[in-house]
């Protein structure tokens, strides 16, 4: 008898035994304010391409960009204004973000992906490329800033849709002096004065940031920056930036600009004796900058689209 009512007492005793002896179970540690605010951003955008889907594009547009959000067409224009004068086409735009990074005060943030373009439901034409989006927080809600996009072919495989937790690079960086818009786009004169003086691979080499994102049509993005050289190096010519606008995140660590480039061959064509070059190309950009541990500011996405002949 006295051995059954011990029976429970040692089941008990050994049981405490094994979890004290267990080693503590991990806690996950609690998620950033910045990758919440990446989060945050990566639904903004999921609900901005399900609103096209189940309605239109240009609603879906409407219903994010800020006020004064800026849309290459191809040139930049107000995007709300745009919609404004332009009736629903009927095509279909479909994304996602495979990428997002936000500033360390979370009002400042950049996405990209995949998308898909067809223009209507049903047709077997299809047009893919990548989106880059510049959002804005304000009063806890993601604004578009600016959008912008290229297409090239379709992708042998795509990315999944971004998860904020695997966000690198967002090891805070020691306090700086305030970083205005304007003294981002004069470091983008910088950028521009170096490529005129040294070259674009000398000038890249300066400015690019290692994990940067290099977005050129026709072709798929890269973040090799072998591939980035190699690019750079078949453009034979003259390249500079003309920044038209941009801004700085509060925390003084992520911003952007964006302007028209021009690049001049330095390679006349083949032919007769005589042949003018070849004419300059006008192109918009956007360049995302980044201050790096060591202060300074690098390119982390790096995307052109070619302006028509006379633009």
């Amino acid at each position: 008898m006295l051995a059954w009512l011990m029976l429970p007492l040692l089941l008990v005793t050994s049981t405490l035994l094994v979890q004290a002896a267990a080693p503590p179970a991990k806690t996950q540690p609690a998620p950033t304010p910045q990758t919440l605010a990446a989060r945050s951003l990566v639904l903004a955008e999921l609900g901005f391409a399900r609103k096209a889907a189940e309605e239109n594009t240009q609603a879906a547009f409407v219903s994010v960009l800020d006020e004064m959000g800026v849309l290459f067409r191809p040139g930049p224009v107000n995007g709300k204004a745009w919609f404004a004068t332009r009736p629903d086409d009927g095509s279909k735009l479909s994304w996602f973000p495979s990428f997002v990074e936000v500033s360390q005060a979370g009002d400042l943030g950049f996405s990209t992906g995949p998308f898909q373009w067809c223009e209507k439901v049903g047709s077997e034409q299809v047009i893919h490329g990548h989106f880059v989006s510049i959002w804005g927080r304000r009063n806890g809600t993601w604004k578009l800033l600016l959008d912008t996009g290229l297409s090239h072919d379709a992708p042998g495989e795509e990315d999944p849709v971004f998860e904020p937790e695997n966000l690198k690079g967002t090891t805070k960086v020691e306090a700086a002096p305030p970083f205005s818009a304007e003294a981002l786009q004069n470091r983008e004169k910088e950028f521009s004065n170096a490529a005129s003086v040294r070259g674009l691979l000398s000038a890249y080499s300066a400015y690019l940031a290692p994990e940067a994102r290099f977005y050129r049509p026709g072709t798929q993005p890269t973040t090799d920056l072998e591939n980035v050289r190699k690019a750079l190096q078949a453009r034979k010519g003259n390249m500079t930036w003309a920044p038209l606008g941009g801004t700085v995140a509060k925390s003084n660590d992520l911003g952007y600009t964006y302007g028209i480039s021009e690049f001049k061959p330095s390679i006349k064509p083949t032919g007769k004796a005589g042949t003018p070059p070849l004419a300059p190309q006008s192109s918009m950009f956007l360049h995302v900058w980044k201050r790096q541990p060591t202060g300074h500011w690098k390119v982390v996405l790096d995307i052109e689209n070619p302006l028509p002949p006379g633009k």
